[in-house]
């Protein structure tokens, strides 16, 4: 299962791809996208999140253009 994880502070907004087994262990957590802390800025890239392999997961922003991809090894 793959899952978005946002990290909102004072100073940035971390967004990771996290991906988890059956037993809901972190198989991996990967930052793709740092950004300012204001959602005007940050939520332009909660579009869609997609497996489009067995072993890679894509975020999606908003308008379809930026993509954000973490391959999973092994």
């Amino acid at each position: 299962m793959a899952k978005v994880l946002c990290e909102h502070g004072i100073y940035s907004c971390d967004i990771s791809i996290i991906i988890v087994d059956m037993k809901e262990q972190v198989v991996k957590k990967e930052l793709v996208i740092k950004e300012k802390p204001d959602e005007w800025m940050f939520s332009k890239y909660f579009g869609d999140l997609k497996w489009i392999s067995n072993n890679e997961v894509v975020l999606i922003g908003k308008n379809g253009n930026q993509q954000f991809s973490i391959i999973i090894e092994g």
